[in-house]
């Protein structure tokens, strides 16, 4: 293909230009993918970073979830049991109160 539009050309001056123009223009092109595809690398890599950060920061966020609600349910188990207990000394105070005193409660 290129012989033939330089045979076309007729003189070789006219062809030699050609091709060089055809060879710089191939070129520039070249620069100008190779700068793109750099710049999806570039693009690519801050976005992986980015993703990282995102996802230490959900790991952090977890595991301080995770820790709050392990701490609610302690606190709401001690208080169910603080509530057990106090149950059992009120049953045990009405079990052991002379009769009057419940005869005048149940009033």
């Amino acid at each position: 293909d290129i012989f033939k539009q330089l045979t076309n050309m007729g003189d070789c001056k006219t062809g030699i230009k050609w091709l060089c123009s055809t060879v710089v223009e191939g070129q520039l092109r070249e620069r100008a993918l190779q700068r793109e595809l750099e710049e999806e690398e570039n693009s690519k890599t801050l976005v992986q970073q980015e993703l990282a950060a995102v996802e230490v920061n959900f790991d952090e966020f977890k595991r301080e979830s995770d820790e709050k609600e392990l701490s609610l349910r302690n606190e709401f188990q001690m208080t169910i049991r603080s509530l057990e207990m106090q149950n059992e000394r009120l049953k045990t105070l009405r079990k052991n109160q002379p009769i009057g005193v419940k005869a005048a409660e149940a009033l």
